[in-house]
Parts: structure tokens; sequence; C-alpha cells
């Protein structure tokens, strides 16, 4: 047996009692957490679907579900259960329970559990609490993978170095900053001016969901930008959402904002595109906000002219640069960008270095282009490898149709496979989408990229 790293665990006052069931406790809550593990599904790629309506009731209960969470998980049998109770406690603390950290003594007991999944979720829900006793038990966790006492499944779509090396340096970096803060406010305190506490507290706070549900109509004339400019609507935009051109007073800087019917698609926008960047595409300079007076939400970016380039000119632009046109069919297809090409080839242009960009991401993920949810969600089967190259998607057709599989695959192990799973779920747990829709747009989108590396590998063995 490989020699590995066996911690010693102790439970010091930090964490005081484990939580008590108060007489306020709804006598419900034994059955309904009973129910954790028993519709979780775990794919053979190890990617997990949970059940999240009851995740969600569990965590509406707030303090109160914790004696039944404890003691359910000091006692869980299955891994399904577990890792779902795990998850249960993380989303309880990203919602802001208080005392989740209580719950440290029962999860703690499975630290040393060689299973991947169980190593992966405790490591995001120690991520969430970010309290130094979770330090030794991770470190001994990424040790102990070092020597292949925990070995990795390899069709996993997770890592676990990646994922507890990651909490590793969150709180390093955490407390680094923290102890930064605490030496230099001295220095920096001027009389009257109060302390601020140290930044990644402010970060975290200023990450509130946004209801991806919501809905806006029209668009405000002035708009304050997220730097504290005030900018005015100047004209209309011609495409499918509320916006236009908005300029300074003096008229030296236009910005182009647009404002969904759908809130949630101006997350999708910037997550996507951040998700373009990733696999080496360029993009526009976005951002998102929402203005302080009228309320609306925003996505846009300094305007700067943009040519048209029309079927003819898109289809020129690719036989100098194939590589980036494949790498744009294989991003649509993996976000599911139906109007990559636009209904009048209006969606694509050119970069400054020439190269074929997608200027409007706004039919992504979970939305249409005019703010409808798609009604399939964000299913496992990456079926716009094939609707993307169809004759009856005849601006798509147009673009993509001579693309063959094998350059597909080519790019999918160049451009994809490099984009880890880690880097997906931080890029969209960035963003303000509601609880429901980041569970499904990450969940979707780690099991959309194991199905076209799966695609790839099979396409090659052929």
């Amino acid at each position: 047996m490989p020699m590995g790293i066996t911690p010693v665990m102790q439970h010091p006052p930090l964490w005081g009692q484990p939580p008590q069931l108060s007489q306020q406790a709804g006598f419900g809550l034994p059955a309904l957490i009973n129910q954790l593990g028993t519709q979780t599904h775990i794919g053979l790629n190890g990617i997990v679907q949970f059940n999240l309506p009851l995740v969600q009731q569990i965590a509406a209960h707030k303090e109160q579900a914790l004696p039944e969470l404890y003691r359910f998980l000091s006692t869980t049998p299955s891994i399904p259960a577990l890792i779902e109770g795990i998850y249960t406690a993380e989303q309880m603390t990203e919602a802001g329970v208080q005392n989740v950290a209580s719950l440290y003594p029962a999860v703690s007991r499975w630290n040393t559990n060689p299973d991947p999944l169980v190593q992966i979720y405790l490591a995001g829900l120690y991520r969430e609490l970010n309290i130094p006793t979770t330090f030794g038990p991770m470190l001994s966790t990424l040790v102990n993978r070092s020597v292949d006492q925990y070995p990795l499944q390899s069709s996993s779509a997770y890592n676990i170095t990646e994922e507890v090396g990651g909490t590793l340096l969150q709180q390093i970096a955490d407390t680094t900053a923290d102890e930064t803060v605490k030496r230099l406010l001295p220095y920096l305190s001027y009389p009257g001016v109060q302390q601020q506490a140290p930044v990644r507290f402010a970060a975290r706070a200023s990450q509130k969901s946004w209801d991806s549900d919501q809905l806006q109509q029209g668009r405000p004339n002035e708009v304050t930008l997220p730097d504290g400019q005030k900018v005015t609507h100047v004209s209309e935009n011609k495409g499918s959402n509320a916006g236009g051109f908005y300029a300074t007073a003096d008229g030296s800087q236009t910005y182009f904002l647009k404002f969904p019917s759908s809130v949630g698609q101006v997350d999708a926008e910037i997550v996507t595109a951040k998700l373009a960047q990733k696999m080496g595409l360029t993009t526009k300079t976005y951002m998102a906000f929402r203005n302080p007076l009228s309320k609306h939400v925003a996505v846009g970016d300094p305007y700067r002219e943009i040519t048209q380039l029309g079927r003819q000119g898109i289809q020129d632009a690719a036989v100098d640069d194939r590589e980036t046109l494949v790498t744009h069919l294989l991003h649509a297809a993996w976000t599911r960008n139906w109007d990559v090409v636009g209904l009048t080839y209006d969606n694509m242009t050119l970069d400054q270095d020439k190269r074929l960009m997608v200027v409007d991401y706004g039919g992504s993920l979970l939305w249409r282009a005019q703010g409808k949810r798609k009604a399939d969600g964000m299913p496992k089967e990456v079926g716009e490898l094939a609707t993307l190259r169809d004759a009856g998607n005849e601006q798509a057709y147009n673009i993509f149709g001579t693309v063959t599989d094998a350059e597909i695959a080519s790019v999918i192990a160049k451009k994809l496979a490099p984009v880890s799973p880690r880097e997906i779920r931080k890029t969209v747990r960035a963003a303000h989408f509601s609880k429901t829709d980041r569970s499904a747009i990450e969940t979707g989108l780690l099991a959309r990229r194991q199905y076209l590396l799966d695609w790839a590998k099979a396409k090659k063995a052929v």
C-alpha cells in the first residue's frame, strides 16, 4: 500500500456544540432530509445530477434544518446521499444561512474517504466555509492523491487535484490578503474615515444573484455605468433587444448597451463570451450592471465600428482562417448559441487581427435570442454539431456546412479539452444567475464538454 498521510482530526471550540433541534423546527424535516440521495444520478463520466427542488426545499428551512442535516451527514450510508447532503450544506452557505460551520464535525469524518466525488464536494463546501481548520485535511488529501492513495477515475469529468488544490490556494490567498490589509490599514487610515473590512468579504457580498426569470421592458434614457460615468441614449438598437447607443455628455465616448427582456440573458452573454476567450477566440469587451436609477439590467461594451461582412465576406474570411471558423462552430454547439451567424449574417465580423469574431452571444445557454427560454434547457447530447451544419438551418449551413467531423475532433482536442471543469465552474459561479439556473448551466456545460470529448475520441478511433 502506498505511503500516505492520515490526518488526526480534532474539533476545537471554534465549532461549538452540534446544532440542537429547536421546538419550532418542522416535524417533516427528518423525512425531507432522508430523501437526499434517493434521486441523485451519477453518470459514468462522474457528472452528478442532484434533486435541486429537494435541496432548495431543505435550504429554505435555514438554521432549523442544521440539526437533522448534522444527523444525516453523520450516519448516511451511501455516496449519492452523502454528496447531495454536502452539496446542500454548500448551497445553504452560499445562501447566507448562519452556523453551517457547526456541521463540520459531521462532515469531517469523511475527510479520508477515498471516493473522488466525496473529496470534490468536500472541497467545494470547505471553499465556501473558508475556515482554517479545513486546511490540514485538504492538504492531506492532496498529498495522498500525489502518491495514488486516492486513485482518480480516468473517465471522471472532475479532477480532485484541481478542486482541492484550488480550495487550498483560495484559503492561502484570502489569508494573505487579510493579513496584508490588517498590516496596511494603520498606515492608510485617516481621521473620520472608517477602516474597511478585507476585500474578499466585499467581493463576496457583491455577488448577489439577479433573478434570471425577471423580465424587464424598454430602456432607460440615462444610464450610470459601473465606473460612475453617466451616459445618455442617442440612437436605437436595430436588434431584437431594447437599448442602443449611449454617449457621454461631451460626446467623446459611445457605448452600445442592451437591456434584454429576460435578465438571465445578460449573464448568459458574459459567461458565453468568457468561455469563448478561454478557447482562444476574440470577443468584445463586455460589462454587465444594473442601472441605479431605473433598475434595468444591461450588458454592453465601448462602441467601435463593426464591418458587416455578409455571407460572402464570412466565407472569404474562413478560407484564410479555417481553424477559427471551426472553433466558433464548436463553441456555439457547446454553449447552444443557435444565433451564432445571425439571421442576416450580422453576428460575425473581423477583429483587429482580421480573425472572425462573434459580436452577440445573447442566444446562448438557456435562452433564445429574443429572450424566451429553450424548452429543453441544457441537455447532455450536443445536437448542435449536426443542426448547425444542416441544410435546413440556412444561415448556419452556408457558413459551417463544409466543416468535417475530423476538423471538429481536432479542434475539440486543441481548444476545448484545455478548458478545465474548474475553470467552467468558476466562470459560471462568478455570474449573477439564480441558483437553479446556475446549477443547470454549470452541470450542462460540464456534461456537454465531456460528451464532446467522448465524441472526438470516438471519431478518431474510427
